[in-house]
């Protein structure tokens, strides 16, 4: 009876270490994410320098070392990599950089397989990667299927599926033109599209779209105001 009781005291004490040390990676890791996402909102990825990026690593090791397992934090983990990636000059180095963003989007994939957004952006960075279009739509297909009516499927699939537009099947052209076309049914408004539209190399294929379809759009000359 004795031993029993101690057995299950020094359980109870185990359990409660266990607890307080999951709570205490938990709080840690928030810590440096809220660190991590305010050094994201301050810069500009267009002026990112060393000094940047290196701020910015420092918060997402930090946030990995205490919560490596939260699916939003590989996430952010993976956009950390792709902009370090932009400030190197060694193709090699930055083809590795990419890796790893596609390997912690890889590893969110595996924690929370039924959510579109880390699908989304491997789609997008296996594009910006070079991989085939086929290895790249065949993402797609996980986004459609986990997220077929939301705004980052939309405004991922315009902008990889317009920029192989020559290479799509009549039913992926369908589908390309259906997100223009049904934008309102993704959380699209007028504004974003011509956002989108304004700085996208496929600018002139959207806008025939758009213009087709009647949609006002200040980027596409077609829009009229009611002054």
């Amino acid at each position: 009876m004795v031993f029993r009781r101690i057995v299950f005291s020094v359980a109870i004490v185990m359990l409660s270490f266990f607890i307080i040390g999951f709570a205490y990676c938990s709080i840690m890791g928030n810590l440096y994410h809220n660190v991590l996402s305010n050094e994201l909102l301050s810069i500009n990825s267009e002026k990112l320098g060393i000094k940047n990026i290196e701020e910015i690593k420092k918060a997402s090791n930090g946030m990995l070392y205490w919560k490596k397992n939260n699916p939003d934090y590989l996430i952010d983990a993976s956009y950390v990599s792709y902009l370090e990636s932009l400030t190197i000059e060694s193709e090699h180095e930055r083809k590795n950089l990419l890796n790893s963003s596609i390997q912690y989007l890889d590893s969110s994939i595996r924690l929370r397989p039924l959510f579109p957004d880390a699908y989304s952006q491997k789609a997008d960075l296996m594009d910006y990667r070079g991989d085939s279009l086929k290895d790249v739509y065949t993402v797609l297909r996980s986004v459609y299927q986990f997220g077929p009516f939301e705004k980052d499927t939309a405004e991922t699939s315009i902008k990889i599926l317009f920029s192989h537009w020559d290479k799509l099947n009549i039913e992926q052209k369908k589908i390309a033109l259906k997100f223009i076309t049904e934008h309102d049914k993704y959380g699209i408004k007028n504004w974003r599209l011509n956002e989108i539209f304004k700085f996208s190399p496929n600018k002139e294929r959207m806008c025939s779209v758009a213009i087709l379809a009647h949609i006002p759009l200040w980027t596409c000359g077609n829009y009229k105001s009611k002054s």
